[in-house]
């Protein structure tokens, strides 16, 4: 049973990570485990982000990493490794297979019966790679910034514009015959300006929406997707999301403070088409 991805990652190939998974199986089976599973990923991706025009940080990020388990009867190992060399991958096996023999029987450990396998896989338009270059975030995020920065006179700072792009790959089998993959991606950008009037401003961004003595409350707006396509951002204008500024300025006054948390100060804007 083999579920196909329509996209690869540019580094291994869905095939590689099969192929990754059939070697840490069949030596599970060598090592005389009666059942094993295994799942390997890789991701791969930029974050950047833009503070008043200039470029506050910018990351890289690459992972991967491979998990198994190994059934011996009832008695059930896992071991991981972030290394997917031979060597490392041989040696992983080994970890699991030592930990399942010292450990005590569980009558719920095993892999699911065979009937229960997935025979049929839709495609769910989880993979749309962006080639963004480091110079294109920069343009985009710089673009959100000072667009969200224009929106209204009584924005005064701003916490930064955000940039992000990421893809991945992940791969699982299992002793059942079963193998299947898939790729995805997730793009975002998010801008947070911070305002003030009369004399009120919220300084900093509180998860629990309590950010200081006045009760102001921070309300995040978010751009994000799946695909590059359905973000659309504009390279030529950052775009403020509509009503986000205005939605955040209806409740900025000192007597509605007074009563209750208001939506005032750091204004969140997501920047997209």
């Amino acid at each position: 049973m083999r579920m196909n991805s329509s996209h690869d990652t540019p580094a291994l190939k869905q095939a590689d990570l099969e192929t990754l998974v059939a070697e840490v199986l069949r030596e599970t089976r060598t090592l005389g485990a009666n059942q094993a599973e295994a799942g390997v990923s890789i991701d791969s991706g930029l974050t950047l982000t833009v503070r008043l025009g200039e470029v506050e940080t910018l990351e890289y990020q690459r992972d991967h990493g491979l998990g198994i388990t190994v059934y011996f009867g009832r008695r059930k190992g896992s071991a991981s490794t972030a290394d997917l060399s031979p060597a490392a991958v041989k040696e992983t096996v080994r970890a699991a297979v030592s930990i399942a023999r010292y450990t005590a029987e569980d009558e719920c450990a095993g892999l699911a019966d065979v009937e229960l396998m997935a025979q049929e896989f839709p495609d769910l338009d989880l993979n749309h790679p962006w080639a963004l270059s480091p110079e294109d975030a920069i343009e985009i995020a710089r673009n959100c910034e000072d667009a969200a920065r224009a929106f209204d006179k009584r924005i005064e700072n701003s916490e930064g514009a955000t940039i992000s792009s990421h893809q991945g790959l992940r791969v699982y089998g299992n002793s059942h015959g079963f193998v299947g993959g898939y790729a995805s991606s997730a793009h975002s950008l998010t801008c947070a300006v911070i305002g003030r009037q009369d004399g009120n401003m919220c300084t900093r961004r509180q998860r629990n929406g309590n950010a200081g003595k006045r009760g102001c409350e921070s309300r995040a707006a978010h751009r994000g997707a799946v695909g590059r396509a359905q973000t659309h951002y504009p390279r030529g204008a950052g775009i403020v999301h509509p009503g986000s500024g205005a939605r955040i300025y209806r409740s900025f006054s000192r007597r509605h403070a007074r009563r209750r948390p208001v939506p005032a100060g750091i204004f969140p804007v997501g920047c997209g088409g």
